[in-house]
């Protein structure tokens, strides 16, 4: 198990963005990153079924999009 740190700056930021009078939220994750998917679903996040694929340096890299509502 971790030491609290992700939980605590994505829930600061979650908090931010609700008390700025956002709704939903989204975020990108690379895709087969089973630890960072295990994590946002623990912390209310659900994968959205949406992907895309960004260039880094040459190398094609697959992520998949996940949402939460505020």
């Amino acid at each position: 198990m971790g030491s609290g740190a992700g939980y605590h700056l994505v829930s600061t930021a979650t908090r931010a963005l609700r008390d700025s009078g956002f709704t939903n939220a989204f975020l990108w994750v690379l895709d087969g990153n089973d630890r960072a998917n295990s994590f946002y679903e623990r912390n209310g996040w659900h994968d959205s079924g949406a992907t895309k694929l960004d260039d880094f340096d040459g190398d094609e890299l697959r992520e998949r999009r996940f949402e939460r509502a505020l």
